[in-house]
């Protein structure tokens, strides 16, 4: 799966959705160092009917995190078989020190702890966005 990335302009915030097929590996979501606000975040665990799945944001960037060590300051969970997207009206904010950004992971066990892909593609979309005020 490709990754996309739509931006679009509001009156506050500047609003862009990444979409990705996500592994137990990290992936950098944004490295611009600067503040970022996650207002959603659907995860899409259809495919793994037996697995739940746990995905994993860190406040951070890539070269800092380590899947299963560094603790997540997010995690949203998908039930196996399931779709649940999370929408955050204030937003969550993310960086803004120069040097973090937004990263994630997915896996099969909740909190800090756990390594393990789940065993099929879990497709993970994100809006965040940063503020224009």
């Amino acid at each position: 799966m490709s990754t996309t990335i739509v931006t679009q302009d509001s009156a506050k915030y500047e609003y862009e959705a990444y979409d990705s097929a996500l592994a137990a590996t990290d992936q950098t979501v944004d490295a611009s160092g600067s503040a970022r606000y996650i207002f959603q975040v659907e995860v899409d665990n259809t495919a793994n009917t037996s697995t739940a799945a746990y995905v994993k944001v860190y406040n951070s960037v890539t070269s800092s995190v380590t899947v299963g060590t560094t603790a997540p300051d997010s995690i949203f969970f998908a039930p196996a078989g399931a779709k649940i997207c999370y929408t955050i009206t204030e937003g969550i904010k993310m960086g803004g020190s120069g040097s973090t950004g937004i990263v994630w992971a997915c896996v099969t066990s909740a909190g800090t702890a756990g390594t393990s892909a789940p065993s099929s593609s879990v497709i993970a979309r994100m809006v965040y966005g940063e503020s224009s005020s």
